[in-house]
């Protein structure tokens, strides 16, 4: 295909192309020799649109120019058949011979702005054995420039041959039902004498008119019958009843008025003439199908219901065929997919399911499909936001007197319900963790207590004393996360809390607590809560925190990578269980700083106080 024509295309969509004799002719085509001219010379609109026609499967042309330069898609060939092989690029009233002054005329209507449609129009057609009479369906449309110039017609034409001898074979059908069924005791007959203007029928004929029995018998006056006839049909009858004289048969669905109420009843009938033309006589039969119609509207009602229904629901409504195929889904299916009816894969409902769902899916369906059993399946289809939501799929079958026919079911949207369910989960993993844990460092804290030699008051006060930091670090976890406070999970909050007490009584200028401030995990929380507490204990009892004079320096700063905490006391004697080997706070640091959080602990003795490293990777 040339470049000019549809760029790219050759490269994306080659094997499609290959296997498309019409793009393939359309390609080789020399369409400068026609009255189109070159590719190069064709506005861009006029080249989308055919662009549009070629790989469209609808069969499709487009008519250039005023007189109609045919470019045609595969389906159209198809369609017409090999007969028209040759009509691409001539006029297109060259090519069909016999409609050209039909479609000269529609060119002219298109070049003057005005788009046509013909539904079930007769066209002649030729093929191999001669010339047939064919139904279509027929749109013209004008193809027009961004300046308004037009520039030619498109042409979608559909053959609907098919379908309109289905409907004359369905009418032909129904005249023999009707005259069989005369024999059933369910139709009434009639015949009508032209010479005398008179009727003559049975009695049930006669009474679905409310004409007395005993007169219709013998023969009653026409205008006694047409008494009978529903008002509001009397004059589509009565242009029944004249076409009849002219064509010889008749047939009319109409009301009657008679002594059990108004009736619908289908009359069909043949007229015989004398040897000049003229109607002597007109015998038909009459069927009552009051019931039908009654059926019918309430299957309309009903139709009408359930379409409301399903459009008003929040639900997504949907029909399939026993294959899986969408037949039917409402409003709501073009909410969520963000697409209109002009989206043929707005039917291809499967492409909506999320790729890891879709063979979970399937399966559960194929299971359904075989023992026929209501469908419900949970999975992520692809939403007009272009994410993924929950749904869930709740079929039930459709059956026969054969066996399957389909499905009807509904989607409902459970992604937050959904997402609910896994948050509940994460949770319940998260809290029974932190209790885990909780006990666990809980009982590590009661033997390494336990192990320091002190007396049972020593021991309840320090063991009280390290619950008390513990709870006071989960106080902080638990204000960060549960009153969404980021400032309670920081390092600054942590210190501040410990320290607090102390602040209050030896005063802010005695208690520095600098350098930068960053969000600590809850593990950190826990842990810097109880190392710190051991420090300011013992700074307390025997450092900076016992003396007028000591004061404590608090510093925090990132060095390569790891968070660095400096902890200095000055004018003091440092304290003699702060990190010394075998005490509570050694072990303690050993295996919450160096064995859990992987940092390091640095100690450095002074004679006028003590400091502390701590580093941590983060």
């Amino acid at each position: 295909m040339p470049i000019s024509l549809v760029p790219r295309l050759a490269g994306k969509h080659g094997q499609t192309m290959s296997d498309d004799m019409m793009l393939n002719r359309v390609r080789d085509f020399d369409w400068s020799s026609t009255l189109a001219g070159p590719l190069e010379t064709w506005p861009e609109e006029l080249r989308a649109v055919c662009r549009t026609i070629l790989s469209s499967s609808i069969p499709m042309a487009v008519l250039i120019g005023r007189q109609g330069v045919v470019m045609a898609n595969n389906a159209l060939r198809l369609l017409f058949g090999p007969k028209y092989d040759h009509g691409l690029g001539l006029p297109v009233g060259d090519v069909l011979l016999h409609s050209a002054a039909f479609v000269d005329d529609m060119l002219d209507r298109a070049f003057r702005g005005f788009s046509s449609r013909f539904q079930d129009i007769i066209l002649p057609i030729s093929d191999p054995v001669g010339v047939r009479q064919a139904w279509f369906d027929l749109e013209f449309t004008p193809v027009t420039a961004a300046n308004g110039d037009i520039l030619g017609t498109l042409v979608v034409c559909i053959e609907t041959t098919v379908q309109k001898q289905a409907l004359i074979d369905v009418e032909k059908a129904r005249e023999r039902l009707d005259l069989a069924l005369s024999s059933g005791g369910v139709v009434g007959v009639w015949e009508i004498d032209f010479k005398h203007e008179t009727v003559r029928s049975d009695a049930r004929y006669a009474l679905l008119h409310n004409v007395d029995p005993e007169i219709a018998a013998v023969g009653a006056h026409r205008d006694l019958f047409i008494a009978g006839i529903h008002p509001d049909d009397l004059n589509e009858v009565m242009a029944a009843f004249d076409e009849a004289k002219i064509s010889g048969r008749y047939h009319c669905q109409h009301r009657v008025v008679g002594r059990d109420g108004t009736r619908w009843i289908i009359a069909s009938g043949r007229v015989k003439h004398d040897q000049t033309g003229a109607p002597t006589s007109f015998t038909g039969t009459a069927v009552d199908v009051t019931e039908l119609f009654d059926m019918a509207a309430e299957l309309a009602e009903s139709e009408k219901r359930f379409r409301t229904y399903a459009e008003t629901l929040p639900h997504v409504i949907f029909q399939w065929d026993d294959k899986g195929c969408l037949t039917y889904f409402n409003h709501r299916w073009r909410e969520f997919t963000g697409y209109d009816d002009s989206y043929a894969g707005l039917w291809e409902w499967q492409n909506f399911v999320h790729p890891d769902e879709q063979p979970f899916f399937f399966a559960e369906w194929s299971r359904a499909t075989a023992t026929q059993e209501r469908f419900s399946f949970e999975a992520r289809y692809r939403h007009a936001s272009g994410t993924y939501r929950w749904m869930r799929t709740v079929a039930l079958p459709l059956q026969d007197a054969e066996g399957l026919t389909g499905w009807i079911g509904t989607l409902t949207d459970v992604h937050e319900e959904k997402n609910a369910e896994v948050e509940r989960e994460l949770v319940s993993r998260e809290l029974d963790h932190r209790i885990k844990n909780f006990f666990a460092l809980t009982q590590s804290l009661v033997n390494i207590t336990s192990r320091e030699s002190l007396d049972t008051s020593s021991f309840a006060k320090r063991l009280q004393g390290r619950l008390i930091a513990l709870h006071q670090s989960h106080d902080l976890i638990r204000q960060g996360a549960a009153l969404r406070q980021p400032e309670s999970g920081m390092l600054h909050a942590l210190f501040k809390r410990l320290l607090a007490p102390y602040v209050a009584t030896h005063g802010a200028e005695r208690i520095i607590i600098e350098g930068c401030d960053v969000p600590l995990r809850d593990n950190e929380i826990t842990s810097f809560s109880l190392v710190f507490h051991e420090l300011t204990t013992n700074a307390a009892k025997y450092g900076a925190l016992s003396t007028e004079q000591g004061r404590l320096l608090v510093s925090f700063e990132f060095v390569d990578g790891a968070l660095s905490i400096l902890w200095q006391e000055t004018n003091a004697h440092p304290a003699p269980s702060s990190g010394e080997s075998g005490g509570f706070g050694s072990t303690l640091i050993n295996l919450i700083i160096e064995r859990q959080m992987n940092g390091r602990f640095e100690r450095t003795l002074k004679s006028d106080g003590l400091t502390i490293r701590v580093t941590v990777p983060r």
